[in-house]
């Protein structure tokens, strides 16, 4: 098992996409086998606690609206997502691309023990994190990092991380987050160099070999 290519280290900086990635039972293998690995230490940022609290709910909530939308007799391709964020319609799309030509029983059927796979996993999660990190305050590198990133969320992360990293941890980042993340690791490491020198990150998504 690798980290995209890479051997892997003795603790490695969870991004939220990742944790939430091994929840979903269609979830990525590599996500699964490197939560798996017992010999890795999971480090997280209060940040990064704190979405993944509310995203397993929220996607708990979805199968339970569309089990209360076909028990009362809806029809799961009528179902209505105008309120569903654009990440939860994407979710939508996978349970009718899984479900598309099965039985109403047998959709209601797999879709109670998908809410039930969420719980667990969600519990062994929380029971799996060996470290939260505390919530990085470097003004100038939140700063710099929305200039690269975008996304004000993700640059807490990679601050939190950023700060990890300086402080003794082994500056691999997992993500699975290419839009923000992967895609930018250059302009990412330019910000910190700049304003956090010695907290550089390796931002990889998990993969199994």
């Amino acid at each position: 098992m690798s980290l995209n290519g890479s051997s892997i280290p003795p603790d490695i900086f969870f991004d939220t996409s990742v944790l939430v990635d091994f929840v979903l039972p269609d979830g990525d293998r590599g996500s699964r086998d490197l939560i798996m690995n017992e010999e890795l230490q999971v480090i997280i940022s209060s940040k990064v606690e704190s979405e993944f609290n509310e995203v397993p709910e929220r996607k708990a909530k979805l199968y339970a609206d569309v089990v209360d939308y076909l028990i009362s007799g809806g029809e799961l391709e009528e179902f209505d997502e105008a309120d569903l964020s654009s990440n939860d319609r994407g979710t939508f799309d996978d349970i009718q691309d899984a479900f598309e030509d099965v039985d109403r029983t047998t959709v209601l059927s797999r879709l109670r023990e998908r809410q039930r796979e969420i719980s667990k996993r969600k519990e062994f999660i929380e029971n799996r994190i060996d470290q939260i990190t505390p919530r990085s305050n470097n003004l100038e590198l939140l700063f710099s990092l929305s200039s690269a990133i975008g996304n004000e969320d993700d640059c807490q992360v990679v601050a939190d991380a950023s700060n990890w990293s300086e402080n003794g941890g082994s500056g691999y980042l997992t993500t699975l987050d290419y839009n923000h993340l992967i895609n930018y690791d250059d302009e990412i490491n330019s910000a910190i160099s700049e304003h956090q020198p010695g907290g550089e990150l390796i931002i990889r998504p998990p993969s199994a070999e």
